[in-house]
């Protein structure tokens, strides 16, 4: 019932999770059987960009199968999880009729953002910069202690890995990056569609 009146639903996941991803396809479908004929959700994806909006469009009008979605979202290459896991999440989404949108960056150009770091706006191509939301959210102060932790992590693999240079700040910034591309996105689908929307995010 709460989530029916929300305006957006964060549907979390720790990505390798076949039963959270059962779960989200559950709170999906529960989105739009409120007998208050609420209007129906719409339904955001970390795991897609705008690039993959075309590959959505066509499962959305049900002219490509559940196989050839993963072909068209470049899974793969893109995201790389498990398809499978997230099978039950698209299978829902296209008998409820639900509309599916990408709200991510396009991969290359979030590495593009990294490499170019602090003049990332400057330096960019035009056609990557076009996907960057107009401000950049910094993180809270709760989130920069839990990706303090994750970063001690990456530190230690580019260590491995020979690399160096590793940019604490940099770091904070292209996590902020991803997520505020991605609220930055589902604003846009809540005013155009003025419909709720369901967020499937790690």
């Amino acid at each position: 019932a709460l989530a029916a009146e929300a305006d957006y639903v964060l549907l979390g996941e720790t990505h390798t999770s076949a039963l959270d991803h059962r779960v989200q396809a559950e709170l999906i479908e529960l989105m739009t059987g409120d007998e208050r004929k609420l209007p129906r959700p719409v339904v955001g994806l970390e795991m897609a960009d705008a690039l993959r909006q075309p590959g959505l469009d066509k499962y959305n009008r049900l002219e490509i199968s559940l196989e050839e979605l993963h072909d068209a979202l470049d899974w793969e290459n893109t995201w790389r999880h498990p398809f499978a896991l997230y099978a039950p999440i698209f299978r829902t989404v296209r008998r409820l009729m639900l509309p599916m949108y990408g709200l991510n960056m396009p991969p290359h150009a979030v590495r593009e953002f990294s490499r170019s770091w602090p003049d990332s706006r400057e330096t960019m191509t035009p056609e990557d910069a076009a996907h960057l939301p107009p401000e950049i959210i910094p993180p809270s102060d709760e989130q920069k202690e839990f990706l303090s932790s994750q970063m001690k992590g990456h530190m230690a693999m580019a260590e491995n890995s020979g690399k160096s240079g590793f940019n604490a700040d940099r770091f904070f910034t292209v996590q902020a990056l991803w997520d505020t591309k991605m609220a930055h996105e589902a604003v846009i689908l809540r005013k155009e569609l003025r419909r709720p929307v369901a967020i499937v995010v790690g």
